[in-house]
């Protein structure tokens, strides 16, 4: 893979989260930037774990649970991922949600 593609996952529930993942894929683009937009509800860990350059866009909904698509990342990396599963990745990570929730981004 090339080291400097920037892969954009996005969790969404009602497509803001997706949205903001395409928004930022055209800023790369204009800037020169491969870039590469997923879905999380096609999340495969050792996929994952071979990027360099991550961007997460991830919303929750109810009272602040992972959307459906992103259940699988949200199981995997809670659970399953070794320790050092990011070591050596560069990864940021946009939440989104409603401040209302109790458990908002947590």
């Amino acid at each position: 893979e090339d080291d400097n593609k920037v892969c954009i996952y996005y969790g969404s529930q009602t497509g803001t989260a997706e949205s903001y993942a395409k928004d930022i894929e055209d800023e790369c683009k204009q800037r020169g930037i491969a870039v590469e937009v997923l879905d999380l509800e096609t999340f495969s860990a050792q996929t994952f774990s071979q990027h360099k350059n991550v961007i997460m866009v991830v919303a929750t909904y109810g009272e602040g649970e992972p959307t459906d698509n992103s259940r699988a990342f949200h199981d995997w990396i809670i659970k399953d991922a070794e320790p050092d599963c990011l070591k050596g990745m560069n990864f940021t990570v946009m939440g989104l949600g409603n401040t209302q929730y109790a458990q908002f981004n947590a």
